[in-house]
């Protein structure tokens, strides 16, 4: 009811976007949501929405969380970061060494996750954690371990990958600091509310500019 009132700023779909499509959506506000045929939903794979009314509902509660008035200038703020960092050159160096399963983490943060906007970021880190694991691992050829502190040569690693991350989404001086400290664990309110503003500021002027965009003269 909200979306025929002009209150969510969704575009209809009759088939699956790329992972892509969607990072180019939210960067500028906006989210899909697909109508899709029993089959069609089906062969996506996915066993949490196997059929069209389950996919459209999954994709109804994404908006949801997109648009809440809480969150939406700092996910937008986010997301364009993100865009913005994977047209550069430098995005396909820091992802050069992750493997199959890193693409799929990925994916995930740009495509199917919503809400706060520093929750985002600690996602993505902890993907990129994640997959410098499994890149040692590969080169000691090993296993690679599923839970614990990261060893030293893992840490190294971690760091010059979170690094070139930050850099990526422009975060640097005091916002390097701030990125390299936020993490899932919530253990640097201060560091998560100042990446937080720098995420909402990028938003709210995405925002103005769409609105300014579409204006009537």
């Amino acid at each position: 009811m909200g979306w025929s009132r002009g209150e969510r700023p969704a575009l209809l779909l009759s088939s699956v976007p790329t992972s892509l499509d969607v990072l180019r959506l939210q960067s500028v506000g906006r989210r899909c949501v697909s109508l899709l045929e029993d089959a069609e939903a089906l062969a996506h794979g996915d066993p949490r929405h196997p059929d069209g009314l389950t996919f459209v509902l999954h994709d109804l509660c994404h908006l949801e969380k997109f648009v809440d008035p809480a969150h939406r200038a700092g996910q937008i703020g986010f997301f364009d970061s993100v865009l913005r960092a994977t047209q550069m050159a430098e995005w396909s160096a820091l992802e050069a060494p992750f493997d199959g399963e890193w693409e799929a983490d990925r994916d995930y943060v740009f495509s199917d996750m919503n809400g706060s906007a520093i929750f985002l970021f600690a996602a993505l880190k902890m993907k990129v954690r994640m997959a410098v694991r499994r890149q040692v691992a590969r080169m000691r050829g090993s296993d690679p371990r599923v839970g614990g502190a990261l060893d030293p040569i893992e840490q190294a690693a971690f760091d010059e990958a979170e690094h070139r991350l930050l850099a990526l989404l422009c975060l640097d001086g005091p916002l390097l600091e701030a990125g390299v400290k936020v993490s899932a664990r919530r253990d640097h309110p201060e560091g998560a509310a100042r990446l937080l503003q720098v995420f909402e500021d990028r938003g709210h002027a995405i925002l103005q500019s769409e609105t300014n965009r579409f204006a009537v003269p």
